[in-house]
């Protein structure tokens, strides 16, 4: 799975990069955006916990995610058209956001991002 896709399930934030500007309709509770290549993904809300959709447009590659908070925690899973699983945690650390998971190909991954600094990704030691 390509990272940035796997960036944007992980943060339930909208960093994909994009080949054009996004085109997104959203509500209160439902966000949906398109890219320039076919792409899209899918962010809705229902209470603490957030269900996520994409297809890169490239590869047609489908995925899903469900991200649900406990407290300072979000425990997150997910599943690609291709087979691929990954599942993991999350916490905030101030303006820090500290993700590790494990996919079902073997890899273990730490993210970390930060609102000014952007995002850090690299294999879990």
């Amino acid at each position: 799975m390509k990272s940035p896709i796997l960036w944007l399930g992980l943060l339930a934030l909208p960093i994909v990069a994009f080949s054009s500007e996004p085109a997104c309709i959203y509500s209160d509770r439902l966000l949906r955006c398109t890219d320039g290549a076919g792409g899209y993904y899918a962010m809705a809300q229902q209470g603490k916990d957030l269900f996520l959709r994409g297809q890169e447009g490239a590869s047609g590659l489908y995925w899903v995610q469900t991200n649900s908070e406990y407290g300072r925690l979000q425990f997150f899973s997910g599943i690609s058209s291709d087979g691929k699983v990954w599942s993991g945690i999350s916490r905030r650390f101030g303006w820090n956001q500290i993700s590790r998971f494990s996919t079902s190909d073997g890899q273990n991954n730490r993210l970390s991002c930060n609102p000014v600094s952007g995002c850090e990704y690299g294999e879990r030691r």
